[in-house]
């Protein structure tokens, strides 16, 4: 802090808020910080072990959630891991959460001119600051304890407290079953395995290195490595609960990958997609019930899902969040087989996906931005194929104006006519002949804020393919010069054809692929 201050004289800005916000952060953690430190080597006799279980121990509890995730979501149809969890754990994990959620902030003031009149310093994070502050008095208090109480024959040791000894293994245990069957699962993930082979596979990896870190951490406690005729009996308890906790998660005892939940139960239900090129929140009772439809779909077709992911074809993924009355979020992940002989079934994952992306509610969410009579346009594109030189290519000479009439004046009623926006996940004839290879984009900056009340929304995107019942849209663009053309015509002057199983060439163009999404 002196420093930071020595140097705010030199360059004569000294503001004295943030040294004293700096200083009161700068106290608090050295606190917690050191406090942990001397609870550590009280906990261990060996002057490497302190500093090695200091270092393991600020990021034991992120690690932890993580790598069960990771197992969770290749044994759990269905299972989305969110931050939630992972921010759980962060707190147990001081070293991300300080560096993550707090620090200094400040808002200014700004005249006509634009000038900044007046500048306010806040601190955010301070109810975290105060916990941690506690905590840190807390550990104060057991490392003298400790101290006090630590008999002075076991400096030498790895363990100062025989009875945490037991602790030590089951942790070295955990530790190694969960480091190395997730990277063997990661390194074998081209196997594809599922079901019961995955469980087997995952088993047996956590048995090899829960032996490990086992016997490992038995030999570091006794100093020797004759330490195999006993324990047995721990370890195969160990892998009992490994047994368990898969059994648990592969044949859903909870009843994790069957739960719908009811519709009049969800307030709202966010539908994302494509990679998340589709993201939208629906609240109306028969868009939910649409969607609810889909989850139902996709947790009865789970067999089929996992023999595409087997087949490599299940790539189309979808995120389900659910918001409900009682204010808790329900979160789901599925994927579904997009492959081209798919197409043809008008009764596929796919195409229930397609009808809930084209709702009519979620068209408007992506094609019409928030507060319409606000918003103004900063940039646009045109990027259609131009016949007159065979290859894709952008609208020149237009300004700012024309681009604004076309979005405001045509874009926007054809969307509200239902005529527009539309976006085509089974590249069909149906699409081939309902879209021009024309793709039109819109940068436009939105006042104010979302619906949480808090994020700005700033520059947003809108980016469309022009579909022939779009009469306004196409009339404009055929008015300022532009001859438009179906994909199939386009498919055509490539030498290919469009059919109910997509490119007949069994390879999508590269002009067609900036937006495969039409």
């Amino acid at each position: 802090t002196l420093a930071c201050w020595g140097i705010e004289v030199i360059n004569g800005q000294v503001c004295l808020p943030v040294l004293g916000y700096m200083l009161l952060i700068l106290t608090i953690t050295t606190l917690l910080f050191f406090s942990f430190a001397v609870v550590c080597c009280m906990l261990t006799g060996n002057i490497l072990a302190g500093p090695a279980v200091y270092v393991i121990f600020n990021f034991t509890a992120v690690g932890v959630v993580v790598l069960v995730n990771y197992l969770l979501d290749s044994l759990v149809y269905g299972m989305k891991s969110g931050a939630e969890s992972v921010s759980i754990a962060t707190w147990l994990s001081p070293v991300v959460n300080l560096t993550s959620d707090m620090g200094v902030g400040y808002t200014t003031l700004e005249d006509a001119a634009g000038n900044i009149t007046e500048c306010t310093y806040f601190l955010y994070g301070g109810v975290m600051l105060a916990i941690y502050a506690a905590v840190g008095l807390a550990f104060i208090a057991l490392g003298l304890w400790l101290y006090r109480n630590r008999r002075m024959e076991t400096a030498g040791d790895l363990i100062s407290w025989p009875k945490l000894i037991p602790v030590f293994r089951v942790l070295a245990c955990l530790a190694g079953a969960l480091c190395l069957s997730c990277l063997m699962s990661q390194l074998l993930s081209d196997m594809r395995c599922f079901g019961l082979t995955k469980l087997v596979q995952l088993f047996v990896f956590m048995v090899l290195g829960g032996f490990i870190g086992w016997f490992l951490a038995q030999m570091l406690v006794e100093k020797t490595i004759h330490v195999f005729r006993r324990g047995w009996k721990g370890l195969g308890v160990m892998c009992l609960m490994f047994l368990l906790f898969l059994s648990c998660a592969e044949f859903d005892w909870t009843g994790y990958e069957k739960r719908v939940p009811d519709g009049d139960d969800v307030v709202s239900v966010n539908v994302n997609a494509t990679g998340g090129y589709v993201d939208f929140a629906l609240t109306d009772s028969e868009d939910v019930q649409q969607v609810l439809q889909l989850h139902q779909r996709l947790i009865d077709h789970k067999g089929s899902v996992e023999d595409a992911l087997r087949n490599k074809t299940a790539n189309q993924q979808v995120q389900l969040t659910y918001t409900l009355k009682n204010g808790n979020v329900m979160s789901r992940s599925y994927y579904m087989d997009n492959s081209r002989e798919n197409y043809p079934d008008k009764d596929s994952d796919l195409r229930a996906l397609q009808a809930v992306i084209n709702l009519p509610n979620a068209i408007r969410q992506r094609c019409i931005v928030p507060n319409l009579d606000q918003a103004t346009m900063s940039s646009a594109d045109i990027n259609y194929y131009n016949a007159e030189t065979g290859e894709y290519d952008y609208a020149r000479n237009l300004s700012l104006e024309e681009y604004e009439d076309l979005y405001f004046n045509c874009v926007v009623p054809d969307v509200e006519d239902g005529t527009l926006g539309q976006i085509d996940l089974a590249e069909d004839t149906a699409y081939a002949a309902s879209k021009y290879a024309c793709e039109l984009s819109f940068w436009l900056d939105v006042p104010g804020t979302g619906n949480d009340g808090t994020h700005a929304l700033g520059n947003q995107l809108v980016d469309i393919y022009v579909t022939t019942t779009a009469t306004r849209t196409v009339q404009w663009l055929q008015n300022h010069g532009y001859d438009l053309i179906t994909m199939q015509e386009y498919a055509r002057t490539l030498g290919s054809e469009i059919t109910d199983t997509g490119w007949q060439d069994n390879t999508a163009p590269a002009a067609a692929s900036t937006h495969a999404l039409g």
